[in-house]
């Protein structure tokens, strides 16, 4: 959680996808929902399908496109470097 605090854009610019039953799920978003937007869904759910998930945990950042579209940008976010925090 400490890398989601250093970003740019605070909470409003992480989003954070539980992915399991619903009963089961919301244990694992309350201790998110202070550093990202959260939403659960079950397995292979609409935001996994759109973005290719299949395994988990999964940390992608996104971007987008020419025409506005959000895309994956990167699937390979390096949570040891530090970030900076925009002012």
């Amino acid at each position: 959680m400490a890398h989601t605090r250093s970003l740019p854009g605070g909470r409003g610019g992480v989003l954070a996808v539980v992915v399991g039953e619903p009963r089961e799920a919301v244990a694992f978003a309350a201790p998110l929902a202070p550093v990202a937007q959260v939403v659960t869904e079950e397995p292979n759910g609409a935001l996994s399908r759109a973005f290719g998930v299949h395994s988990y945990p999964t940390l992608l950042r996104i971007g987008h496109d020419a025409e506005g579209r959000p895309v994956v940008t990167s699937n390979a976010v390096d949570l040891k470097r530090p970030t900076a925090r925009a002012t």
